[in-house]
């Protein structure tokens, strides 16, 4: 069905809908008005020459048809997020966005003093921090698996995660060597492995951060990038 798509706005303009469930959030999803949503929907209903969705007052329904095009269009987006992150990968400009995402506290105790010299050095790296719990959690994006129990199967205690805790800088594969975001890294890197015996409470200082460590965990040593 995906070969009478011409156009990657086609797909974006119909996944958002599919998954809102009305073209005016899709609207306020893509940035567009719902009209513009429902125009790009139709015509795209015209040039597959099937129906994607039924119109009710409460919203876009997904007919068989746009049911079975979903599947389709998020491989599409899939692969079309995959070529722009291996293109951003090969970014080398020292110029441009870098999101970093931690928790509120270490963002307001450690990283804007942290950065402030990766921002001097790199005028043109534009740093955002986000402390959005959804962004942050990595677990929620892990896969889980559902089965049938085994006999003999006992669950065990919960490891005390107090003491397995560190500071971890993660960044996507495909992006790892790209230019600005590998600057990022090696300066937070730097800054906190500069600032390792105040968490160890070695160093002057150490009180400041004390309550920031005992957050994280007793014993939280230096990031690993």
């Amino acid at each position: 069905m995906l070969a009478g798509i011409v156009d990657w706005d086609d797909v974006r303009h119909f996944l958002a809908p599919a998954r809102t469930g009305s073209v005016r959030a899709a609207g306020s999803m893509l940035g567009v008005s719902h009209s513009t949503v429902a125009r790009r929907v139709e015509a795209l209903e015209t040039r597959l020459g099937v129906k994607l969705f039924d119109r009710h007052r409460d919203g876009y329904l997904l007919t068989d048809a746009g049911n079975e095009m979903v599947s389709g269009a998020e491989r599409v987006e899939r692969e079309m997020a995959a070529l722009e992150r291996g293109l951003a990968g090969q970014d080398a400009r020292l110029e441009g966005p870098v999101r970093v995402t931690c928790t509120d506290p270490f963002i307001a105790k450690i990283l804007l003093r942290a950065l402030a010299g990766l921002c001097e050095q790199h005028p043109g790296i534009e740093l955002e921090l986000d402390a959005d719990a959804k962004n942050l959690d990595l677990s929620k994006r892990l896969p889980t698996y559902a089965g049938d129990p085994e006999p003999g199967l006992q669950r065990l205690a919960k490891p005390d995660l107090r003491y397995l805790a560190d500071f971890w800088l993660l960044s996507h594969r495909d992006l790892r060597d790209n230019a600005r975001l590998r600057a990022a890294r090696e300066g937070i890197t730097a800054a906190m492995t500069a600032r390792a015996a105040l968490f160890r409470c070695e160093a002057e200082g150490w009180r400041e951060t004390a309550p920031l460590r005992h957050e994280l965990a007793p014993g939280a040593d230096a990031p690993r990038a």
